[in-house]
């Protein structure tokens, strides 16, 4: 489209053009047709005007020209268009590392009063003149990062005019700006990225706002790139935009001087007189050949370890601290304790820690001392392998009542247990006798809905706790009776409702399937075979696999998946068929064995299979085993979390008559790793009376403490969870000064070390005169005025038309027509 300015001032501007032109290429025909025309007249005038004086001829011709031109005109269209002036302000863009290892405390003068490297950037954001500094000249776009690039929201240019002040000055409406990003950079910028995506997050901000006037990119971060794409994405899209990268490096470039406790293998029950065991993993760094000592401590029950008094010592071990990176376990082991109750234990180093915390040398945790065997019941469909061995290791251990319910049983039959059942328990003070049930393929079916209403309250409000495990002959049937939905809401898992089988029907697969566990079932404690880590995890890599598992549709949101079966190269890891899944329902908790192979661990160790079981066994049993008080129990879902993840804290409380106990809320009192206290709010669950629950965010590694103090009643409950640092961002937590300077460098930006540097306004190349103002003027094009355009278009046509008139009246005149 051809435009010329046609008037100017500060804010708007007139420009003229022609509707039919939007190339030099248009203007072929028109003029093209108009010349044809032009030499048409000239021609007829010439043979017309044979008899009239030049001047006659020269005259009829331009009318007939004029008139001509007058078409031509309103053919082209010509328009008038008011623009709006738009100016685009500079844009800096601010990213900032929300990764684990930004979590971290170093031992430098940047960490004052034990500031942790992302403490210092929201400090900085929230206090320093910088920011200000900076939008006196740009809009800045805030982000964080970690595994994944998030905005959180835009500071304008002070001074800038809102939407609302254009509006009122031009009469047209303007776009809605972004709202602003909130100042409370504590609770926005938080450590909980498990990954730091560096490279890929520079080159997705910059990428992402490339159509904007750019000034610079500024990026707070430790330089911990452990995932993605690398630094040279990032500077392959600095150059193409154009765009210098000015990097503040946080934390030290020093290797960590640590020796810090990992986690602790421990008991949640013994019995009286019994010894126990103890294993701590350790993780050290810089101290390799140095020696600590390792004690195991307890004291009486305390509502927390803080309040704990007389710490006497259980065992004691100096160990010699390894390499870096290499793992370290040691087992103490404790002689037994003559009286039932709660005690409250510790794991606590002594020598030369480094610059690691107190939280991180010190690990509380209880142990119940339960007087009573456990009793369990196993309820199977058929006499499987699994069932059989395990019914006969239950029936020899002493700490275990052992009932059995075989269905394809016939009355009379003699079986190792303490009592034989030929029908499930249709009382309540029948089945809340039981601990936990461990559930072989069995045909719930079987089971009345008053049993299976009785089955659902034990499990939800009396802390129960099921082992399902899958099998070829009973499962299919039942998934598919509407009257057993509330049999499939107990599972963690999801079932088709027109079950189908993989081969052609058989169930599972002609070749052993390994085990192949997440990162939730690498932690597990309970699915550890050995004390050991590396044992552990040769033992697992060393079982050949399963060959049956149960085709299902996916698993319940609640659920937490262990372990999968691989040999499916096809497909994603997602699709996998689940093999070890659990989640908590209510109060209790239900485990889904996707096939009782586990005998089959047996070929390997025989105390591989013995050791599963007890392990799962007091996992699932753990809610009414661990009760803190008759009328409450609190529930976690894992008692080790990452840094940064979210955990569902649930409470099961009665009143004094032992009804579900009726509060609008409860709190929970938390002691944090700092040793500061802090209070969560659990809200009632209105599905399940008596059932409270929140959410709590692990911001900072460490040990957390939680108790609860129960209404009417001077008891308290308490529980122990323990937030860890995921090895691949503890594996590279020194500052990479050099990635960053690398960054800087090559895109023509800034290196800064800390803070304090880049905020420095004495510093040789501060910041602020580094950003240069990019700001853009552009015109907003407004609608033609059509007005005017019809108003033209008329009056070119009465011209034309006068102009034909006046030369026929002349022809007229002149006898020439």
């Amino acid at each position: 489209m051809m435009t010329w300015l046609w008037a100017q001032d500060a804010a708007t501007r007139t420009v003229f053009e022609w509707g039919r032109i939007q190339s030099p290429e248009d203007w072929f025909l028109p003029l093209g047709v108009f010349a044809l025309f032009a030499v048409f007249v000239a021609v007829m005038n010439v043979f017309d005007g044979v008899d009239l004086s030049r001047r006659g001829v020269v005259f009829l011709a331009t009318l007939r020209l004029l008139a001509l031109v007058a078409l031509l005109i309103a053919y082209l269209q010509p328009q008038w268009r008011e623009e709006q002036q738009v100016v685009e302000n500079s844009r800096a863009l601010v990213l900032v590392d929300t990764s684990q290892s930004m979590g971290l405390v170093d031992e430098s003068p940047e960490a004052a009063d034990g500031q942790s490297r992302l403490a210092q950037v929201t400090e900085f954001l929230q206090d320093s003149s910088l920011l200000n500094t900076l939008r006196e000249r740009h809009d800045l776009q805030i982000y964080g990062f970690g595994n994944e690039l998030r905005r959180l929201g835009t500071l304008p240019k002070l001074g800038s005019e809102t939407a609302e002040e254009r509006d009122d000055e031009t009469g047209a409406e303007q776009p809605t700006p972004e709202a602003p990003a909130t100042s409370n950079w504590a609770e926005e910028l938080l450590p909980t990225a498990g990954e730091t995506r560096l490279g890929e997050a520079v080159a997705q901000a910059l990428r992402q706002n490339r159509a904007a006037p750019l000034s610079g990119l500024l990026l707070f971060s430790d330089g911990g790139q452990n995932a993605g794409p690398g630094e040279e994405w990032a500077l392959q899209a600095a150059t193409e935009t154009g765009v210098p990268l000015f990097t503040v490096g946080l934390g030290s470039t020093q290797p960590f001087r640590e020796a810090r406790i990992a986690d602790v293998a421990r008991p949640e029950r013994i019995y009286p007189g019994d010894d126990f065991s103890v294993t701590v993993y350790l993780q050290a760094s810089g101290l390799e050949g140095r020696s600590i000592t390792v004690r195991l401590q307890v004291a009486d029950a305390a509502g927390t370890a803080e309040a704990a008094t007389d710490w006497q010592d259980i065992a004691t071990r100096q160990v010699e601290l390894p390499a870096d990176g290499e793992p370290l376990s040691v087992a103490l082991r404790g002689a037994g304790f003559p009286e039932a109750g709660r005690r409250t234990l510790r794991v606590i180093l002594e020598g030369d820690r480094g610059t690691a915390q107190a939280d991180e040398t010190e690990f509380a945790f209880d142990v119940v001392v339960v007087e009573r065997a456990s009793r369990i019941l196993l309820f199977a469909g058929g006499p499987t392998r699994e069932y059989r061995f395990l019914r006969n290791q239950l029936h020899r251990d002493p700490h275990v009542t052992l009932d059995v319910l075989l269905q394809t049983a016939k009355p009379g039959i003699s079986q190792d247990a303490s009592e034989v059942l030929f029908d499930f328990p249709a009382t309540r003070e029948e089945l809340f006798e039981y601990d936990a049930i461990v559930a072989f393929d069995p045909d719930w079916r079987q089971l009345d809905d008053t049993q299976i209403q009785i089955l659902e309250e034990w499990i939800a409000e009396q802390a129960g706790g099921l082992i399902a495990v899958a099998g070829p002959v009973y499962m299919d049937r039942w998934t598919r009776d509407a009257r057993m939905a509330a049999i499939r809401a107990l599972y963690p898992v999801k079932f088709y409702r027109r079950f189908s089988r993989l081969e052609d029907g058989h169930y599972g697969s002609p070749v052993p399937l390994p085990v192949q566990f997440t990162r939730a079932g690498q932690e597990a404690e309970m699915l550890r075979l050995d004390d050991t880590a590396v044992g552990n995890q040769q033992a697992w890599q060393d079982f050949p696999g399963v060959y049956g598992y149960y085709l299902l549709e996916g698993t319940k949101e609640t659920a937490t998946v262990h372990a999968r079966l691989g040999g499916t190269a096809a497909l994603r890891d997602e699709e996998r068929p689940v093999f070890l899944a659990e989640h908590l329902y209510g109060a209790g908790r239900v485990f889904f064995l996707g096939t009782g192979e586990l005998w089959r661990t047996r070929a390997l160790d025989p105390g591989y299979f013995e050791k599963f079981y007890v392990k799962l066994l007091r996992h699932v049993s753990q809610g009414r085993l661990l009760r803190g008080s008759q009328r409450g129990l609190l529930l976690v879902e894992r008692d080790r979390l990452d840094v940064g993840e979210t955990t569902t804290i649930r409470a099961q409380l009665s009143d004094r008559n032992f009804q579900p106990l009726e509060r609008t809320q409860i709190v929970v009192d938390i002691l944090r790793p700092d040793r500061s206290w802090d209070s969560l709010t659990l809200r009632p669950d209105p599905s399940r009376p008596g059932m409270y629950s929140g959410q709590l965010l692990m911001l900072r590694e460490g040990a957390y403490e939680l108790a609860l103090e129960l209404p009417e009643e001077d008891v308290r409950i308490t529980r122990r969870l323990r937030a860890v640092v995921p090895d691949v961002e503890r594996r590279q937590a020194r500052l990479n000064d050099t990635l960053l300077r690398t960054l800087a460098q090559q895109s023509g930006g800034e290196y800064y070390h800390g803070v304090a540097a880049v905020g420095d306004p004495e510093h040789e190349r501060p910041l602020a005169l580094q950003l240069r103002d990019m700001r853009r003027q552009t015109y907003l094009a407004g609608v033609p005025d059509r007005q005017r355009e019809q108003d033209l278009a008329q009056w070119l046509l009465v011209a034309a038309c006068g102009l034909l008139c006046v030369e026929w009246l002349t022809r007229r005149l002149w006898r020439l027509a």
